[in-house]
């Protein structure tokens, strides 16, 4: 029986954002996320047509957040994703994430701005000063 061919790259999916990984180098990448809105971060390997196909990886991928206190990161227990809330509006973190796949070396540097989250209201002020 034919060997099954590897996978022919690996990616990460970000909301509606999909990046190739680069072997043994650094893929940086940039997004916002809505303070009222998570974003799952998920590795994947595909074939050379695109289809996502099962990988197992030489070890647990290894996730850091540079900034905790404005981005919580909640990887998986098996490492191959990680669950983003934003804390702080106007703050930012890199997340990043170093998986080691067949000896091959990928890492991921994702600064993630955390933003306002969409309108659920609008609300009229009134500002009284005195008349010149």
């Amino acid at each position: 029986m034919p060997k099954p061919k590897p996978p022919r790259a690996y990616r990460i999916v970000a909301k509606n954002l999909v990046v190739t990984l680069k072997p043994n180098g650094t893929v940086h990448m940039t997004q916002n996320l809505p303070i009222d809105q998570i974003d799952t971060l998920t590795i994947e390997a595909v074939d050379a047509q695109g289809n996502v196909v099962p990988f197992t990886p030489d070890a647990p991928p290894v996730w850091t957040d540079s900034v905790p206190s404005a981005v919580s990161a909640a990887p998986s227990a098996d490492g191959l994703s990680d669950v983003l809330t934003g804390l702080v509006i106007g703050a930012s973190s890199i997340i990043g994430v170093t998986v080691k796949i067949g000896g091959v070396t990928y890492n991921v540097q994702d600064t993630v701005d955390v933003m306002p989250g969409a309108i659920a209201g609008i609300k009229l002020v009134h500002t009284l000063s005195p008349k010149p």
